[in-house]
């Protein structure tokens, strides 16, 4: 047992020819009925028989010859009188067309379409005077019905004036879709669960002359049945690919998927499948609720009734409860569209360490069964890092006091003049009197900068006793300054080094963090009035993600610049100075005041 739903859509041969303006496969294709889509709750256990009336009308020059005026009406809408005529009205007085005994072989039908049809069996049987007897009951109970019946009449009496005529009109088109003319061989195609569109035999049946049966295999809960008019030569592959094509375009909803995240926490988010008409309604509906961020919609793409779209996540970002498995939306265009909400989670932080947030990838596709053609994408999501996860694994320039020191001392004993010499008493000092290993010092530096003036050779003098010849257990800052022998000198330089004290200092790697959190919406103008060129903050832009982190490479590469270095002990003063020109908040200008 299982409860049953079924679908059918009408085509015009009018739809079929538009739609062959952009579908060359459907050229030369006509429709024998209904598309019919039948979806059960549970697969079926036995083979079931879908029997299907009225298949393909026929109409040819003889059937004015073969049929009476009233019988070819009939024929004409018949369909529209099966669908539309109450037989259980008691008004119908069908005691007055047929035999007594047709009333209670009447009562023995179990639908509404199995007694019209038996109606009109008996009627197609009758003369012209029980027709007439029959219409002009249903004009005072049903007048809709008798109605439509006599306007098509009117149109077939009217056909059979014309000598030229083919018998071939649609004038019956408003009541039957399919009564036109059909030139070729009707072919059933179906499609079960997960399988594609095929071509299938049909078989008649004696109760009913213009029934055919069909089918429908056992172990399955989804069957969809289309008749086809198809040339003689036409393939079976190109006959199902027509199929699937006039599938897609008449039984397809347009829909695309939303994903909104809190503002207030990006964490919460929400997937709701949504047909494009509805767009713009739910994402301000969305807003009402506080999810304003996200990524676009995806694009637009179809569904159809009881299909369902499997949302996987990828990357590092999932939905709590779905690491492991597939979230699945089931769509159907009657009912309320489904929404999930839930938690995102990171799957592993160690893998986006250099980026400012977090992101993921989802996938989404709708499984092929239902409609073959296939439909996915994706879509990403981002969830803001923690400020103390932002800067983890930032590569900050290495040995910064003591570069910055070197660079500092060489600028001192080489002003005005950058290839002054009196820097070689303080490498001389630094090495102890150790003259082999001052030439030593001399010719690593010689490799490095050929031809350097001598500024620059005093600070590779420097750096390469400090990087190779100073013992672990030297204070490489104190005994470099101490290597001055000059008081003024060596106050100087206690002084310039302070702020690069690790820890303290507000050019220390911890303060620049601090400063780079409070600093970042305004990093670009801070930047510029620090003296970086457009260039220069360009190239920032695209090899740092994020705004904490292009702070901290602006603070970075400022600090041990020269046109810094050169401001001396007025380095935080200088700071301080571009903080206030770029209008960067009381926080941070009393953060700099500190080591003023």
């Amino acid at each position: 047992m299982t409860t049953v739903a079924t679908v059918t859509v009408p085509w015009t041969q009018n739809d079929i020819i538009n739609a062959s303006k952009t579908h060359k496969e459907l050229q030369n294709i006509k429709t024998a009925g209904s598309y019919i889509n039948i979806s059960c709750e549970n697969s079926t256990n036995a083979d079931s028989d879908l029997e299907i009336y009225n298949l393909g009308w026929e109409v040819d020059k003889s059937i004015g010859k073969r049929q009476t005026l009233n019988r070819e009406t009939l024929s004409r809408c018949g369909r529209w009188i099966v669908n539309n005529m109450n037989p259980d009205d008691s008004d119908l007085q069908l005691d007055d067309v047929f035999e007594s005994d047709f009333a209670e072989e009447l009562m023995t039908k179990s639908t509404q379409g199995d007694k019209n049809r038996h109606i009109l069996n008996e009627l197609m049987e009758s003369d012209d005077a029980s027709i007439d007897t029959f219409v002009e009951n249903l004009s005072s109970s049903q007048p809709n019905v008798a109605d439509k019946i006599m306007a098509v009449k009117s149109k077939v009496q009217n056909s059979r004036k014309s000598i030229d005529s083919k018998y071939d009109f649609n004038f019956a088109s408003d009541f039957d879709p399919d009564f036109e003319k059909k030139e070729g061989i009707v072919y059933i195609v179906s499609k079960v669960s997960g399988k594609t569109w095929e071509v299938v035999p049909i078989e008649e049946t004696n109760d009913h002359p213009r029934a055919r049966f069909l089918k429908l295999p056992a172990g399955n809960n989804n069957f969809q049945v289309l008749g086809l008019v198809v040339p003689v030569e036409m393939k079976d592959e190109d006959i199902c690919k027509a199929a699937e094509i006039l599938e897609s375009l008449n039984c397809v909803t347009k829909v695309s998927l939303i994903c909104r995240q809190k503002h207030t926490d990006p964490h919460d988010a929400v997937i709701q499948c949504v047909r494009t008409e509805n767009i713009v309604d739910t994402l301000h509906h969305l807003d009402g609720l506080g999810y304003t961020d996200g990524p676009p919609e995806s694009s637009e793409f179809g569904v159809v009734d009881g299909e369902e779209i499997e949302i996987q996540f990828e990357s590092n970002l999932y939905f709590e409860y779905f690491q492991y498995s597939t979230l699945k939306i089931k769509f159907y265009s009657n009912l309320s569209i489904e929404r999930y909400s839930g938690h995102l989670l990171v799957l592993n932080k160690g893998d986006q360490a250099e980026d400012d947030k977090y992101h993921g990838h989802f996938s989404y596709s709708v499984l092929p069964g239902r409609l073959s053609i296939p439909r996915q994408g994706t879509f990403v999501l981002y969830v803001p890092k923690p400020l103390e996860e932002n800067v983890t694994n930032f590569p900050y320039t290495l040995g910064v006091p003591v570069k910055a020191l070197a660079k500092f001392i060489a600028y001192q004993l080489t002003c005005p003049n950058s290839n002054s010499t009196k820097w070689v008493a303080l490498g001389k000092t630094l090495t102890n009197g150790n003259a082999q290993l001052y030439h030593q010092i001399l010719e690593n530096v010689e490799e490095q900068r050929d031809h350097a003036e001598q500024r620059e050779r005093c600070e590779l003098y420097i750096l390469y006793w400090s990087n190779h010849h100073a013992q672990d257990v030297t204070d490489k800052i104190a005994k470099i300054i101490s290597a001055h022998r000059h008081p003024q000198f060596e106050a100087e330089a206690q002084q310039f080094i302070k702020p690069f004290t690790p820890g303290r200092g507000i050019l220390s790697n911890d303060n620049l963090e601090k400063m780079a959190y409070v600093l970042a919406k305004d990093w670009e103008v801070f930047a510029k009035k620090l003296g970086f060129s457009s260039d220069e903050i360009n190239k920032i832009k695209s090899n740092q993600p994020g705004e904490v982190r292009r702070t901290l490479r602006v603070l970075d590469l400022w600090r041990l610049s020269d046109g810094a270095i050169q401001k001396g002990t007025d380095l935080v003063k200088s700071l301080h100075q571009a903080a206030r020109a770029a209008q960067c908040g009381a926080k941070l200008l009393s953060m700099i005041s500190e080591d003023l």
